[in-house]
């Protein structure tokens, strides 16, 4: 189990951190590397033009997970067969096979 840190073993960590950060971009800026900043998202709701391209994305997603499943499903089943109930069929009734 790890200790926890007290509140000045915290701050001195931070400072620590803040002083490394500062000594890295003045030696970025003496060898005249630039600073990359991350590029915001988009502010949109749908990156589709019209529902039609929307609708043509969704369901080629959803014919291609259809298509891994129906690959791998009667494997699954298969192996889960092969898995004993433990529990007593003469006490347990189900209504599904």
């Amino acid at each position: 189990m790890i200790p926890r840190l007290s509140k000045d073993e915290i701050a001195a960590q931070k400072i620590k951190k803040q002083q490394a950060e500062a000594e890295l971009r003045t030696n970025n800026k003496i060898e005249g590397l630039e600073a990359l900043h991350p590029t915001s998202l988009p502010n949109c709701k749908c990156p589709y033009e019209t529902i039609e391209e929307e609708r043509a994305e969704r369901e080629e997603a959803v014919t291609e997970q259809f298509r891994i499943m129906k690959a791998h499903l009667p494997i699954l089943l298969k192996q889960l067969s092969k898995i004993k109930d433990p529990g007593n069929p003469k006490k347990c009734k189900h209504k599904i096979t």
